[in-house]
C-alpha cells in the first residue's frame, strides 16, 4: 500500500506541475513568441555553433525531427532585434527568473 501511495503522490504531483506551467505558458504568451519566432528566417543566419556554445549532436537532434533551430536555440540577432524574447528562451531552459537575474548581476560585477 505504501509504495501505491507513493505513486498516487507523485502523479498528483506531476498534474499539479503540469498545471502550473500550462497556466503560464498561457499568461507569459509562449505559444504566441513561438508563432512570432516562426516568421523569423532564422536560417539566413550564421549559426557558428561553437560560438554560440550549441553541441553538434543537439544541433542534429532539432534537425533531424524538423525544428526550426531558433524556436530552441538563441542567437544574438534575434535577441538584439527583440530583446522581450529572452525571457521565452529563458522559459525554455527553465531557468527561474531569479537566477537569471543573479547571473546577469555577477556577469556586471565580473566585468568591472
Amino acid at each position: 500500500m505504501n509504495s501505491e501511495r507513493k505513486e498516487e503522490r507523485w502523479f498528483i504531483d506531476q498534474i499539479t506541475k503540469s498545471q502550473f506551467f500550462h497556466n503560464k505558458l498561457h499568461e507569459w504568451k509562449m505559444l504566441e513568441i513561438a508563432d512570432e519566432l516562426d516568421g523569423i528566417k532564422g536560417e539566413l543566419f550564421d549559426w557558428n555553433l561553437d560560438e554560440l556554445n550549441i553541441s553538434r549532436n543537439a544541433w542534429d537532434k532539432i534537425i533531424h525531427r524538423g525544428i526550426k533551430p531558433i524556436k530552441i536555440f538563441s542567437h544574438p540577432k534575434v535577441l538584439i532585434s527583440n530583446p522581450k524574447l529572452i525571457s521565452y528562451y529563458r522559459m525554455l531552459a527553465m531557468v527561474s527568473q531569479k537566477s537569471m537575474s543573479a547571473r546577469i548581476a555577477c556577469n556586471r560585477i565580473r566585468k568591472r
